[in-house]
């Protein structure tokens, strides 16, 4: 228990940091590797999301399914839980090199490595040590893009973020992989009181060392942008000539990809939609690097600052790849849940009551409930809405007629073959089981029309 102060409007900083990390990987994982220039040939600029396939859902991440992983050690082992202690949890909720993260092969892929040698027995935090793989395997870029959930549970305490991020990183990395992992968790966990892009960057720099590689790469945009601070393209420039992938080794080197997060920081100047799009044109681990300036904002911002142009099309949804089929199907308001009952908790506050299932507590949250109409009847809007008895979703419903159906649903399960992708094996099981029992509480508004009704459905294909 730390006993630090909680913010007013924590929930709903934590929902759009989580909201901010989901739209940022999903808006970079179609370029995921691509370069600068191959994305300025092939797509020009990158303003909004690339589309899914028709009928399908964004497909399970690595740099979101592993943070859901990583936070069952706090709920396993308690606040005070150790670096081997989350290696532990590495192995309670990873399949056997299958699944949630890349298995690029043992000395490849840093993951792949570090899970082996945790299931041979080598506790962490020597598992990730640059003694026992290299410094090359462990200064890459995994050591930080899975960190900014340390940020979210530790509001206002930058170096408190930070030391639950060294624990978790010296579990699969060492050197600059480790600071990147504080440096990240502490720009999440300062974003809940501080917007300004350029005193974020430097509440980082105060947790690592002021002499470290690191610490060089970024200081070095801060100046560049200082001298520069109105065209982000020569910033890219002066990275790839100074700090780019060629003059570093492994497949996601952290240096590099460091350079572009701070790129994008600073040049989208405190807008989110600005901030991750100069991010993504930036190129190489897109996913992971919009992904980590996705939370850092939307933490910044709160859920006023992201734009519906990107809340709508993620509609809450959110899925996973581990082992557990129960926390592979959740959605964002949930994530934010677990996030936020671990943050009270440290703060040394009671936990909040269980909340129902769909609570609709966080603005604008719909908990991916989607619909369908027929010929008559059309959905015009779904919006989470305070109404006489707490917190739902509101329909507006036009042309409905008297015998006009609309059907308003959420899914409880889905097949592999439904996700845009599935190449990290996710598997789910159903949300309900039989036995179960279903409650919801459905208001009609005084001024509807009289015949008009509402009622429950289960629909099993």
């Amino acid at each position: 228990m730390i006993n630090s102060k909680i913010p007013p409007d924590y929930n709903n900083r934590v929902y759009a940091g989580w909201l901010g990390k989901c739209i940022g990987v999903r808006f970079g994982a179609p370029v995921e590797g691509w370069t600068y220039q191959e994305i300025k040939d092939n797509l020009g600029k990158l303003t909004s999301f690339l589309p899914l396939p028709p009928g399908k859902i964004f497909k399970p991440d690595d740099d979101t399914s592993f943070p859901m992983i990583l936070i069952r050690a706090l709920q396993d082992y308690g606040l005070n839980v150790t670096a081997a202690q989350m290696g532990e949890t590495w192995l309670n909720y990873l399949g056997d090199q299958h699944g949630t993260l890349w298995w690029g092969g043992y000395g490849i892929s840093t993951e792949h490595t570090v899970y082996v040698n945790l299931a041979s027995n080598i506790p962490a935090p020597f598992s990730g040590s640059k003694d026992l793989n290299g410094l090359d395997m462990a200064e890459q870029i995994g050591g930080q893009i899975f960190s900014d959930i340390w940020g979210l549970i530790a509001p206002n305490n930058p170096q408190l973020a930070a030391n639950f991020a060294a624990k978790a990183s010296s579990v699969s990395h060492d050197g600059n992989g480790i600071l990147g992992g504080k440096f990240i968790a502490g720009l999440v966990s300062q974003a809940f009181r501080e917007s300004d892009p350029r005193k974020l960057i430097e509440t980082g720099l105060s947790l690592i060392p002021s002499e470290c590689e690191y610490a060089g790469v970024v200081k070095d945009v801060l100046d560049f942008y200082h001298d520069n601070p109105t065209d982000w393209h020569s910033a890219y420039r002066y990275i790839f000539e100074n700090w780019g992938y060629n003059r570093y080794p492994g497949e996601a080197h952290i240096i590099p990809n460091t350079a572009i997060i701070v790129m994008g920081l600073l040049y989208g100047e405190g807008d989110f939609s600005r901030a991750i799009q100069i991010t993504n044109m930036g190129g190489w681990d897109t996913d992971c690097n919009v992904g980590n300036v996705g939370a850092i904002m939307g933490t910044a911002v709160g859920l006023k600052g992201i734009p519906a142009s990107w809340r709508d099309p993620m509609d809450d949804h959110f899925v996973a790849a581990s082992i557990i089929g129960s926390r592979n199907l959740l959605d964002i308001p949930a994530c934010a849940d677990i996030f936020v009952n671990i943050g009270r908790q440290i703060a040394g506050e009671k936990p909040e009551p269980p909340k129902q299932r769909y609570h609709f507590n966080y603005p604008g949250s719909t908990h991916g409930f989607q619909h369908q109409h027929g010929d008559r009847g059309r959905i015009m809007s779904l919006q989470q809405t305070p109404y006489p008895k707490g917190n739902g979703l509101k329909v507006v419903v036009r042309k409905l007629n008297k015998k006009g159906e609309v059907r308003l649903f959420v899914r409880t399960a889905y097949r592999p073959n439904e996700l845009s992708a599935n190449y990290y094996g996710a598997s789910f099981s159903s949300k309900i089981s039989p036995g179960q029992h279903l409650t919801t509480r459905l208001y009609i508004p005084p001024d509807a029309p009289a015949q008009l009704q509402a009622g429950l459905y289960i629909w099993d294909d």
